[in-house]
């Protein structure tokens, strides 16, 4: 089973987003998100 996980942060009225370092969306902005390995 994969365990995926995004959220929202809003603060002041503004969002956070991260710019995407991974070459397949090299530059691309999203939200906050990663995947939960197993036992961890």
């Amino acid at each position: 089973m994969k365990v995926i996980a995004g959220c929202v942060i809003r603060k002041d009225n503004k969002i956070l987003m991260v710019k995407e370092a991974k070459k397949q969306f090299y530059g691309q902005w999203s939200y906050p998100a990663g995947k939960v390995e197993e036992k961890e």
